[in-house]
């Protein structure tokens, strides 16, 4: 191998740990933002229930 094959190899490797890198960060934000949703999801889906409940007890009288 020429100097030239081991920097363009070297270069290969550096590309590649910086992208898995990022990718490990952008795993570590979508996980975050799918459980701050799935709680917003679960609040919005109590709030629903209740206040149909509500409607169904206005509708009696």
């Amino acid at each position: 191998m020429d100097l030239q094959q081991i920097l363009r190899a070297l270069i290969v490797v550096i590309v590649l740990l910086v992208a898995a890198t990022l990718l490990g960060v952008i795993l570590q934000v979508a996980t975050a933002l799918l459980k701050i949703g799935l709680k917003i999801l679960l609040v919005l889906m109590i709030v629903l229930v209740v206040l149909r409940f509500f409607e169904l007890l206005l509708r009696r009288r």
